[in-house]
């Protein structure tokens, strides 16, 4: 059983037809069969009821929604971002690092790629159905445990759900890694820092119920360059659009630093 994760406060009213729009785009691009009426009550039933509304999460599960929509983020998002993270992730020495690794199936798909050794850490609590794989050495974790030394870490879509997100960047610093890969959806013209958290709540609290923390901690590609400037600098910075399964697109930052 999940954690009760921690919830940021969002105005929806101010976000409701940016939301919209997102989550349409998402349904027509990815082929999502849908009611034509889906995503005008979806969001009706949100802004009435908030994310946790009971009707607004029946009518993705009777429609069929949430069970195709979870199908292309399991599969074809995690295909993607693993074909465009891999490269990044091989050819070191120590099995590289997946923080906070979820149930590991991204982490599968990029072993997969670069047919290395991947260590994968979770959070106690915060998986459930793992996924079997026998590159990837599972480790549950508990935030102050030490981190293993490696050459690489890499964190997948996950700094701004921490509530601290400062406490994830000291343990990586205080590792031997002298790369760190970092994916994460910021904050830009078209998704602003009050949508981001309304398409993180519907996710974790509307299409499914996860514990993952949803708070304010999106920042945009040059905020989060200067938050991670202390492990080292930026050598790579690429974006991939569109993401299967989401409505906004991912950035890719890759910092070095000196072996320690």
């Amino acid at each position: 059983m999940s954690p009760s994760p921690t919830i940021a406060s969002v105005h929806f009213a101010n976000v409701a037809g940016d939301f919209g729009k997102a989550i349409s785009e998402v349904l027509d691009r990815d082929g999502v069969l849908h009611p034509p009426s889906l995503v005008a009550e979806l969001t009706r039933h949100i802004a009435d009821d908030g994310f946790e509304s009971d009707k607004a999460r029946y009518m993705l599960v009777s429609s069929g929604v949430r069970a195709a929509w979870n199908m292309n983020f399991a599969e074809q998002r995690s295909r993607a971002v693993a074909d465009w993270v891999a490269p990044h992730l091989c050819g070191q020495t120590k099995p590289d690092v997946d923080l906070l690794a979820g149930d590991c199936r991204l982490t599968g798909m990029i072993a997969a790629r670069t047919g290395q050794q991947i260590t994968a850490l979770e959070r106690v609590g915060h998986f459930d159905d793992l996924i079997d794989n026998e590159l990837i050495d599972f480790v549950p974790w508990e935030d102050g445990d030490a981190l293993p030394h490696t050459d690489t870490i890499f964190l997948g879509a996950v700094l701004h759900h921490e509530r601290d997100p400062q406490a994830i960047l000291d343990a990586i610093m205080s590792t031997t890694a002298t790369k760190l890969v970092v994916l994460e959806n910021c904050i830009d013209e078209d998704f602003s820092g009050d949508l981001h958290p309304a398409l993180d709540l519907f996710f974790n609290q509307t299409l499914n119920q996860f514990g993952s923390d949803c708070v304010r901690e999106h920042r945009t590609a040059a905020e989060w360059e200067e938050f991670l400037a202390p492990f080292g600098v930026l050598v790579h910075y690429s974006e991939l659009s569109p993401v299967p399964a989401l409505p906004f697109p991912y950035q890719l930052m890759v910092f070095k630093r000196d072996a320690v």
